[in-house]
């Protein structure tokens, strides 16, 4: 027979912190190419899209498997998030899209 806390540490070792911060990671590197290679405003757009995103999971997830999120206090971290995310999409939808 198993030993009935063995699931609980294995379900423990599955942490959402690195899965989230990869996912944010890669929507990040995506935003990136997208502003390099095609077109602008849709990767600013994603970048800010990330960042709220981003925001979200620092503020749902518990302190201590939030990853690498986690930088200063969960206030100040989901704050700047937002913020700058806002300020991407804000950016990318004022000035229109040129083709």
């Amino acid at each position: 027979m198993r030993d009935p806390g063995a699931l609980r540490r294995d379900l423990g070792a599955l942490r959402p912190g690195p899965w989230a911060f990869a996912g944010v990671l890669a929507g990040a590197a995506a935003g990136i190419l997208l502003v390099a290679f095609v077109q602008w405003q849709s990767g600013l757009l994603l970048l800010g899209a990330d960042l709220l995103l981003a925001a979200g999971l620092r503020i749902a997830l518990a302190d201590d498997s939030v990853g690498l999120l986690r930088v200063r206090t969960k206030a100040f971290d989901a704050l700047l998030l937002l913020v700058v995310g806002v300020a991407l999409i804000a950016l990318a939808v004022s000035l229109g899209h040129s083709s």
